[in-house]
């Protein structure tokens, strides 16, 4: 809610009550989940898609740097404040190996467990059909079976989110490669390509889901009335 709310609040001409606003959206995304580190930059790149075509006014401008300004200096704090109270990197030695258990994999593994996580989150987002608070060692090992279909499903969606970011560059869909570059970043951070203390939670995939069903509400919104109507229902 707090990362959306800012990004929301960023479509419109910048005001100084408005950075204001963002900011405090910001804060509450970033004291909730590490992912609100992200924000910062989801929002310049919001600010530059409102500056294509168009300067933005000497006060939009003025307040534009006065959001910058607090919201750098805040994540100074906040990232020095975090490295003292929990570091940013720990021991693999010193994880859960029943909730981690990539700490145990060999190069193979952990270079093809974050391709079928993707394929796991993928496939939730499809279809959510069973659901868990936690994913440890009872669901994912620290080996990666060549028959797992989520690996397969890991490695199609990563091949269609690259493809469908050239086609956006190449046609120059500034909206469509803005979702995509959001979803990946937020997802990326807890992919476990670096090891963080979990190996798969759905509460992590709040934030990037919310950047694909964007994606796939501007697809269904192509579609004639009646279609889109039954498909929605549907849905």
């Amino acid at each position: 809610l707090g990362a959306l709310g800012a990004l929301v609040l960023m479509l419109r001409p910048m005001t100084r009550r408005r950075a204001l606003a963002i900011f405090a959206c910001f804060m509450v995304s970033l004291l909730s989940k590490e992912q609100g580190l992200l924000v910062p930059l989801m929002l310049a790149g919001i600010w530059v898609l409102r500056c294509r075509g168009s300067r933005p006014s000497a006060d939009e401008r003025a307040a534009a740097k006065f959001l910058c300004v607090i919201v750098v200096f805040s994540l100074a704090v906040y990232i020095a404040y975090r490295e003292h109270i929990l570091p940013w990197y720990w021991e693999t030695n010193l994880l859960d190996y029943a909730i981690q258990p990539m700490t145990h994999s060999p190069p193979r593994d952990r270079l093809l467990i974050p391709i079928a996580l993707l394929g796991r989150a993928a496939a939730l987002l499809v279809m959510p059909l069973k659901l868990a608070p936690e994913y440890g060692l009872a669901v994912i090992t620290s080996r990666q079976s060549l028959a797992d279909p989520y690996l397969y499903a890991g490695a199609v969606s990563l091949l269609s989110t690259i493809v469908g970011a050239w086609i956006a560059w190449r046609r120059r869909a500034a909206t469509i490669l803005f979702l995509l570059f959001s979803a990946g970043l937020t997802y990326f951070i807890v992919s476990n390509i670096k090891l963080i203390g979990v190996d798969f939670a759905e509460r992590l995939l709040y934030l990037p889901s919310a950047f694909v069903l964007i994606l796939v509400a501007m697809a269904l919104a192509r579609l004639p009335r009646r279609a889109m109507d039954i498909v929605v229902t549907l849905l």
